[in-house]
């Protein structure tokens, strides 16, 4: 976060990317674990520039965005061999 910080005060656009199931990147900022994140990209094959930016989210820092987690990734690695075997 504090790099991201600083690269944005920088002027630098920046995108945090939270894959932690417990969503810590996502609780700094102050979300809750019902927002749509990155878990709903994974098992997409090609997904599409506006997916991915429907699901990015503002932060309250200028040019810095988020990613967000919820804890539906606790589920994924057993989901992505469910459905590929």
């Amino acid at each position: 976060v504090t790099i991201a910080g600083l690269l944005a005060e920088r002027k630098q656009r920046v995108l945090l990317v939270d894959l932690d199931p417990q969503g810590s990147l996502s609780s700094y900022f102050k979300l809750d674990n019902t927002h749509n994140g990155v878990y709903q990209l994974f098992g997409v094959e090609s997904p599409s520039r506006n997916m991915i930016k429907n699901h990015i989210i503002s932060t309250n820092i200028f040019k810095l965005d988020l990613l967000p987690a919820n804890i539906s990734l606790a589920t994924l690695d057993r989901n992505l061999k469910a459905k590929h075997g």
